[in-house]
């Protein structure tokens, strides 16, 4: 059986390290990122474009470039098939890179 008491860490004992940006200020590399929104704002859609950006290493909106990355996308209200692939081909996307 294992021990499930939680373990603390001191904050002093932390070493900090800077965040790895994929596109500086605004998506870090490596960390889990979510859009949040009313519907209808285009949340779908940014999610698609950034998609689309990272599979194929086009730069980010701000000019700053991105080596090809792979991309999870979780997305419990489109369908997979008849919205999500058609968007990811109009956007440009590696869909290779892409995982549903």
């Amino acid at each position: 059986m294992t021990d499930s008491t939680p373990q603390l860490i001191r904050a002093s004992d932390v070493r900090r390290v800077e965040v790895s940006w994929l596109w500086s200020s605004w998506l870090p590399a490596g960390k889990l990122v979510m859009l949040d929104g009313d519907p209808g704002c285009g949340k779908s859609s940014i999610a698609i474009d950034l998609a689309a950006r990272l599979t194929s290493g086009r730069p980010m909106p701000t000019g700053q470039g991105v080596d090809p990355a792979e991309v999870l996308i979780l997305n419990a209200e489109d369908g997979i098939d008849d919205t999500i692939r058609p968007r990811l081909d109009a956007a440009g996307a590696d869909c290779d890179r892409v995982h549903l």
